[in-house]
């Protein structure tokens, strides 16, 4: 395996950049197939980064790994911006992978451990860290996180984990499948450390994660990007939380640390929600980092909206909300789910369509009423007050 990138590979690299990898492959049918593995993880990693990771791709010698590695990385948007919420001059990162949260640490950090247990991913971050940036501030240790924790001698004012929640291709739901196993070595990640940051999938619950580990959470940080969220991190300390606070980021937004929506699951239970028996003027739709995180019942109390269903998780107002934290709409028609009148009314017609507490999934619900695929116009189908389903037209504003 090659670790860094001559002048002609680069040549190479540049020329055929935004070609079909497929296509690619068979014109280098003739060459080694070491070589040509890493000539195609090459384009395929700058075609991921262009996007993805803007300061690395701006640097042609960087070399990438294979595309899971690179697919599975944060993106720099978050790991920038996860590095601004970490507090502490050294800090050591035990599941290192690509690097990327590693790198923006070090931007923070004056001291940082990046570790990692696989050879060939090592030596590529080794070569990018050392020769490419010229990173002074990072030590690279290839080897396991528990091996390494239990030889260290030294406590670190953050511990970063971002266990792997695969084996052999099949996904893991809850901590103490992921590996390292945070549950068993929480113990040991205590000793040698002030603070603990662990990610978590997107999919597992907060809440039973924070029991799961004996309520040392004490914050949570829910991050949304691209109206998707990207990241779930628990931060830990010892002693016991029984209410740790919830902090929502729209990385979208312009200074989203300011622009945060913040709660316990305290108040959360405490409140109570109002509810339209009508739709309303305007509807909204919280962000995704609020779904995620479970603020229902408080955004009623904490903004001039209403719910539609308990289970709804749709707004209406007939005031405008500009500080609402989601997505806001102009209500142009309510009409009753009534497939075959609908059909009717869209034949030819192209749309988004959302669902929400609704019994048709959206591409079930498009190809039954015969919608195409378009952004101009959108269409909201829910459940209202009254247990009817609802189509709403709407347009953002």
């Amino acid at each position: 395996m090659l670790y860094e990138i001559n002048e002609e590979v680069e040549k190479f690299i540049f020329e055929h950049e935004h070609e079909d990898i497929n296509k690619l492959a068979l014109y280098l049918k003739g060459i080694p197939n070491f070589t040509k593995t890493f000539f195609l993880n090459q384009i395929k990693g700058r075609q991921i980064a262009k996007k993805k990771l803007p300061t690395f791709y701006k640097n042609h010698k960087i070399v990438y790994p294979y595309k899971v590695s690179l697919e599975q990385s944060s993106s720099e948007k978050t790991a920038s911006f996860k590095a601004g919420l970490i507090e502490g001059n050294t800090l050591a990162d035990l599941t290192g992978g690509f690097g990327i949260d590693t790198y923006f640490f070090s931007e923070k950090a004056k001291e940082v451990i990046y570790v990692e247990p696989n050879q060939e991913l090592f030596e590529i971050v080794k070569n990018n860290f050392l020769k490419v940036f010229g990173k002074n501030n990072i030590r690279l240790c290839n080897e396991r996180a528990e091996p390494f924790l239990e030889s260290l001698n030294r406590k670190f004012d953050i511990i970063y984990l971002d266990p792997s929640r695969r084996n052999n291709n099949k996904r893991f739901f809850k901590l103490d499948k992921y590996d390292p196993n945070i549950i068993e070595i929480l113990p040991l990640l205590f000793q040698k450390s002030k603070e603990v940051v662990v990610k978590i999938s997107t999919m597992l619950d907060i809440k039973r994660a924070i029991t799961d580990l004996e309520n040392k959470v004490y914050k949570v940080a829910v991050l949304q990007s691209d109206n998707e969220c990207k990241e779930v991190l628990l931060f830990l300390k010892e002693g016991e939380y029984l209410d740790p606070i919830i902090q929502c980021f729209n990385l979208d937004k312009k200074e989203p640390y300011l622009n945060r929506f913040e709660f316990r699951f305290s108040e959360e239970k405490e409140a109570t929600a109002q509810f339209s028996k009508a739709i309303e003027k305007y509807i909204f739709i919280p962000s995704a980092a609020i779904m995620k995180a479970g603020a229902f019942k408080l955004l009623t109390k904490k903004y001039d909206v209403k719910k539609l269903h308990p289970n709804s998780h749709v707004y209406t107002s007939d005031e405008v909300i500009s500080d609402f934290p989601g997505k806001s709409y102009l209500v142009q028609n309510v009409l009753d789910y009534k497939p075959k009148k609908l059909k009717r009314l869209f034949d030819e017609y192209s749309a988004r369509v959302i669902v929400l507490n609704f019994p048709i999934k959206a591409a079930e619900l498009r190809e039954k009423l015969g919608i195409s695929s378009g952004e101009t116009k959108i269409l909201i189908c829910t459940t209202d007050f009254n247990e009817n389903k609802k189509v709403i037209e709407v347009s953002p504003f």
